[in-house]
């Protein structure tokens, strides 16, 4: 049995014109015209199961660039379904198994140190800046005020701010 991948149909094709149409080279085991599953459309391309690999590829040879209503179709020999797959790579799902092969997490795949890390706001997991706006904290601070002024302009105050000379708060 071999299997042909007809492309470029019209999708007024029906599966039975193309049965007959592969008819004339040998004996057809199947056709079938991929349709989209949601609305049930042809998708454009059909597979042709033929009982005799010679009577295929005599097929294949004569119906290749054929014209069928106004459009030229493309035929090959199918290629299996998983021969054309990359492999995914395996992940070990069961974490009480340990394979010796693999690591059990990520973390133990990589022998390098971790890198320091920084913070969203730019400032080193080494410690807090002891200044406000002077010293080696300085750009550091200018950026954070960027970002708050240009919340304030936004008028969104999210902040509940305590006033001490009105005693009372501001939303």
């Amino acid at each position: 049995m071999t299997s042909i991948f007809v492309a470029k149909l019209d999708f007024a094709v029906s599966e039975e014109e193309l049965k007959e149409l592969f008819q004339e080279y040998g004996t057809v085991l199947k056709a079938h015209i991929a349709k989209d599953r949601e609305t049930g459309k042809p998708r454009g391309f059909a597979f042709v199961e033929m009982a005799d690999q010679d009577e295929a590829y005599a097929a294949i040879e004569a119906l290749n660039d054929y014209t069928i209503n106004g459009r030229e179709i493309a035929v090959k020999e199918a290629e299996q379904r998983n021969s054309n797959k990359p492999q995914a790579p395996r992940i070990n799902s069961n974490p009480t198994r340990n394979d010796s092969s693999e690591p059990s997490s990520l973390e133990e795949g990589f022998s390098q140190e971790p890198k320091q890390q920084t913070s969203k706001r730019g400032k080193s997991s080494r410690g807090k800046s002891s200044g406000s706006g002077s010293g080696s904290g300085g750009g550091e601070s200018r950026s954070r005020d960027r970002k708050m002024a240009a919340h304030k302009k936004s008028g969104k105050n999210k902040r509940i701010r305590f006033d001490e000379d009105e005693d009372e708060y501001t939303w």
